[in-house]
């Protein structure tokens, strides 16, 4: 199966992963616009069929029109955190304090 990039820039936005597991990822944006802070979008697993582009299976990045349905940008680790607790409440990363969260929401 084909994943996501680790790492990449859209609209001159950096997009950085920093959590994963079977059902979810997080993705940390920096823009470089400085009135701009970062944030995250959370978002479930979603797996697609092969197709003229892609040879095999692969995990498909959320396009606009899946966000608030299975994917969400979040502004502050609260918003993070009431995100993984309504939607992914079976993920591990829901065990972690919020002080452990915010480090790997920052590396």
């Amino acid at each position: 199966m084909i994943q996501l990039e680790t790492s990449f820039v859209k609209k001159k936005a950096q997009y950085t992963q920093v959590y994963v597991s079977p059902n979810m990822y997080i993705y940390r944006v920096d823009n470089p616009r400085a009135s701009l802070l970062p944030f995250w979008e959370v978002f479930k697993t979603v797996i697609k069929q092969p197709d003229i582009y892609h040879a095999d299976e692969y995990v498909s990045y959320p396009g606009d029109e899946r966000f608030g349905l299975n994917a969400w940008a979040c502004s502050t680790l609260g918003s993070v955190r009431k995100v993984l607790a309504k939607h992914f409440a079976d993920d591990d990363i829901n065990t972690v304090s919020d002080e452990a969260l915010s480090e790997i929401l920052t590396k």
